[in-house]
């Protein structure tokens, strides 16, 4: 019989969203740390809203299969419905004895013990990001119109120069996305996930 060889095709496709990294994972502790109690349970409501789940579907009687129920010896038992899980991380807001830790315990070896989604991973940085502006360190460049006159070339740019007319090009965010995945994707498989920073940033951040 011949032998079957793997034929890998290249591909522009990215690496999907659903796609999940182990909740033993290190990393995802330390990412889960950094953020505060009512971080963490606005993210856990994030993951179960109804739109989510294809991508961030917890850990449930309903979904668990044969094997993970004679295995299970979790300290958690499995909610029943995404509307029980809800209840009870909404309850948590209000629950002083609850602390952080106890919290992350209960994501990653309880209601996500399968694991999180990179597109969970993506919103626990952005969420990050959101409740601490200097999390990360900044690099911001401005686009200026170029002269046409060497001379004025050579002179440094004032700070308070004020152009209102200045043809500056319009970047859709979206547009960008897929240009950078198109031209990326070829030499190395990545993740993206689009965020949309509000006031008083007004940012378009790719991750």
């Amino acid at each position: 019989m011949v032998p079957r060889h793997c034929v890998r095709a290249s591909t522009t496709a990215s690496v999907p969203s659903a796609l999940r990294v182990p909740s033993t994972t290190k990393s995802l502790l330390r990412s889960l740390v950094r953020l505060s109690k009512p971080s963490l349970i606005d993210l856990a409501l994030l993951w179960l809203q109804e739109e989510n789940q294809a991508t961030c579907a917890p850990y449930l009687t309903s979904n668990r299969n044969l094997e993970e129920e004679v295995d299970e010896d979790y300290l958690w038992s499995p909610a029943e419905t995404i509307e029980e899980l809800r209840l009870t991380y909404n309850s948590m807001r209000l629950e002083t004895n609850i602390n952080k830790r106890f919290i992350i315990d209960r994501i990653l070896d309880g209601d996500w013990r399968r694991g999180l989604s990179l597109y969970q991973v993506a919103t626990i940085d952005l969420q990050c990001l959101n409740e601490n502006d200097k999390a990360f360190r900044w690099t911001a460049l401005k686009l200026v119109p170029r002269s046409n006159n060497e001379e004025d070339e050579e002179q440094p740019v004032k700070k308070k120069r004020k152009i209102d007319s200045a043809p500056y090009p319009t970047i859709s965010p979206s547009t960008f996305l897929q240009n950078l995945q198109h031209e990326v994707s070829p030499i190395v498989k990545a993740h993206y996930y689009l965020h949309q920073i509000h006031t008083p940033q007004n940012l378009s951040v790719i991750r």
